[in-house]
């Protein structure tokens, strides 16, 4: 009996989880993230157009870490 009563309580709990997960949220709120997120893009296209930088000027370092031999110098 305890393990009906266990099983019971389990797939409930997944049942309203699953319910309270489809759930939608407001419209109103999305809208007012969408302006803002293309106002930061917005923002971003122009800091970029105005910085050009040459890719051969670029300089580094890049590490390869593994776990094998396969890459070792």
């Amino acid at each position: 009996m305890k393990k009906v009563f266990l099983w019971l309580v389990v797939i409930s709990v997944i049942t309203v989880f699953s319910i309270v997960g489809c759930k939608g949220e407001a419209e109103e709120p999305a809208a007012e993230e969408e302006v803002e997120e293309e106002a930061a893009e917005e923002e971003v296209t122009e800091e970029a157009e105005e910085e050009v930088v040459d890719p051969a000027s670029f300089e580094g370092e890049i590490t390869v870490w593994h776990f094998n031999d396969e890459f070792a110098p």
